[in-house]
């Protein structure tokens, strides 16, 4: 069975909600099950401990956030060209909207794929993968994620 994206990603934000890590396995199993697995156990033991070091300083990890995901690329075309290499490889996750940036004192761009949703570390790592992946193909851009309190 091959689920989309979207369905995986509803799956971990379903799990999330699920208090004391028990959404950890089930959104796991979510992701196995689609052959989507995160780019990397190391990405994802990193993404946890981001997540943990949050929680320790005392942030409500079960509320639903703006989470950000980013790419700095040298010029618009090539945001665009990124975003839809991203929409032709993957699903949008349902509460996604891709946003351009630009700082006018440093010429640089932004692509920032902002999802609402209970910061998982399984989901962030997916996405966080996948921009990874698309990256690749422009020069192995540095890829980020965060979200305000």
């Amino acid at each position: 069975m091959n689920c989309g994206f979207e369905d995986i990603w509803h799956e971990c934000l379903g799990m999330a909600r699920v208090q004391n890590g028990v959404h950890r396995e089930a959104a796991m199993n979510a992701i196995r099950i689609s052959g989507m697995e995160p780019v990397n156990q190391e990405l994802l033991r990193e993404n946890n401990e981001i997540l943990s070091r949050f929680k320790n300083d005392g942030v409500d990890m079960n509320k639903k956030r703006e989470l950000e995901f980013s790419v700095s690329l040298p010029s618009k075309e090539v945001c665009q060209a990124f975003r839809q290499s991203f929409r032709d490889t993957y699903s949008m996750p349902k509460e996604g909207m891709f946003i351009f940036a630009t700082y006018p004192e440093t010429e640089e761009y932004e692509l920032v794929l902002s999802v609402a949703m209970v910061p998982a570390a399984e989901a962030i790592t997916l996405i966080e993968g996948q921009f990874l992946e698309i990256s690749r193909s422009f020069g192995d851009a540095d890829v980020f994620w965060g979200f305000s309190d």
